[in-house]
């Protein structure tokens, strides 16, 4: 009977769980069961999610189990490595023909707080203000999305600048606005984007998920 209800329990943990993921934002164009309508390769790989579960707590008293299950986001065995397909680093940051920047660039900091419709997700975009790509799932290496996600989000630039993935030296910018329908994806305007791209270190840093957001927001 026990092992029925510990089995029972899994079973709830596991349900919680997957409804707490269908609740996190994937990218613009919708959530976890959104990407799974749309891709038939997304369901194959999602068949595979409990796999992937890690037993957080395990108790049993008198009358009762309770099991709590946990799913890494990051590393081989994440949800990042599920969710990363071949999509993932299948292009090169683009290149600035204009003009050539120098100045040393270790990662891109990139200030939304004028945009409180801005919010977090795990495939967020960058465009130029004409709607062309400077960073996104397919700018991001598979490698680097899967071990450490493609951004990081935070309330201050302070605690941004803290961040080990930006380096000594990120290249500090604010958004000319935001896009898509849950408003996950930024503008940059065209000086801007033509320092990032122009700049060596500008362009690994994209490749590299050396980027992250400040929203202002606690």
């Amino acid at each position: 009977a026990r092992a029925r209800a510990r089995r029972e329990a899994r079973e709830e943990a596991a349900q919680r769980l997957v409804r707490a993921l269908e609740k996190i934002g994937l990218s613009s164009s919708g959530g976890l069961l959104d990407r799974m309508r749309a891709d038939t390769s997304m369901r194959e790989r999602m068949g595979g999610l409990e796999d992937r579960f890690i037993l957080a707590s395990d108790r049993t008293g008198e009358g009762y189990v309770s099991v709590e299950l946990a799913l890494p986001f990051f590393g081989d065995q994440g949800f990042m490595d599920l969710l990363a397909d071949n999509r993932y680093g299948s292009d090169s940051p683009p290149q600035s023909d204009a003009r050539t920047y120098g100045d040393p660039m270790t990662g891109i900091l990139i200030d939304v707080s004028e945009f409180p419709a801005f919010e977090p997700s795990l495939e967020p975009r960058v465009l130029s203000s004409q709607g062309r790509m400077v960073y996104g799932t397919d700018i991001a290496m598979r490698g680097c999305a899967v071990r450490k996600g493609l951004a990081a989000f935070y309330a201050t630039r302070e605690s941004a600048r803290k961040d080990n993935r930006l380096g000594i030296a990120p290249y500090y910018v604010f958004a000319a606005g935001v896009s898509g329908g849950r408003k996950t994806d930024v503008f940059l305007d065209s000086e801007d984007v033509m320092r990032i791209t122009g700049n060596e270190g500008g362009r690994r840093a994209l490749s590299r998920c050396a980027v992250a957001f400040v929203s202002g927001r606690k």
